[in-house]
């Protein structure tokens, strides 16, 4: 699935989308919590992701750097938050999956793990 995502993800030529501004996303396909909501994030919609219809949310302004699809599917085993690492890095792309409720969540970076761990929204502080 990790990799068949960094495929959709190099091979699309997607169009600008919205401003989360301009026009509000379908509510059947929030953005994750678990990234970071950014001014110029942007949202459109995809087909063809793990056979699903879904939004992709552009997370990075001039050119895609990163997008976070958002589709309706379940699958065993993942966790309900994005990992602090990705679950693959190949063809110079990070990408991790998570789900919550019946949406299944992919975030794709073009780079290592590092500039992934730059869209996440997750706690930065010491662990107790």
């Amino acid at each position: 699935m990790r990799q068949f995502a960094i495929e959709f993800f190099n091979a699309e030529s997607p169009e600008p989308g919205y401003l989360l501004a301009e026009k509000p996303p379908p509510r059947d396909y929030p953005p994750s919590e678990g990234v970071l909501w950014l001014p110029s994030m942007r949202w459109r919609s995809v087909r063809g992701l793990l056979g699903r219809s879904g939004v992709a949310y552009d997370l990075s302004g001039g050119g895609t750097l990163a997008t976070l699809y958002v589709v309706r599917r379940r699958v065993a085993g993942l966790p309900n938050l994005p990992p602090s690492r990705p679950g693959l890095t190949t063809a110079g792309c990070s990408v991790s999956a998570w789900q919550s409720d019946e949406l299944l969540y992919v975030l794709v970076v073009r780079g290592g793990p590092k500039r992934y761990q730059r869209y996440l929204n997750l706690p930065r502080g010491p662990v107790t």
